[in-house]
């Protein structure tokens, strides 16, 4: 599996969950972790809402920096996928917003409103293939 990052301020994060419809709710295990799913796939959203959420960035300087400038007290939810069809459907769903940032974990760091558009208007994009970014 391969994962996204939504990066949000903290008092969003109720925000995300109430996103989701309900037909894609597979599984709630509990308040951190949904396995969500549609007819041909699923992901795994997972909240990482402890103090040192930005560990993952270290060495990662310019990153870091470009994120605390947006958000303050972050969480991360991370997005596991298989489908990435699925997966930048729910990226509509939960990211489209320019206060929350998507982290694509291949390289592209962008305000959510900004992933969300994208998407959008190439939805043949494959964000994994790096000469697409």
């Amino acid at each position: 599996m391969e994962s996204v990052g939504i990066i949000c301020e903290r008092e969003q994060a109720g925000e995300i969950w109430a996103r989701i419809p309900p037909d894609l709710v597979h599984n709630r295990v509990d308040d951190r972790y949904w396995v969500l799913e549609d007819a041909s796939s699923n992901c795994y959203l997972l909240l990482d809402d402890t103090e040192e959420v930005l560990v993952g960035y270290e060495g990662e300087d310019e990153l870091k920096h470009f994120i605390r400038a947006r958000v303050t007290d972050p969480v991360i939810f991370s997005l596991a996928y298989r489908d990435i069809e699925f997966c930048k459907r729910l990226l509509i769903l939960l990211a489209d917003d320019p206060r929350m940032i998507v982290d694509n974990d291949f390289g592209l760091t962008v305000p959510g409103d900004e992933m969300a558009r994208r998407i959008r208007e190439s939805p043949g994009w494959d964000w994994r293939d790096r000469s697409e970014i």
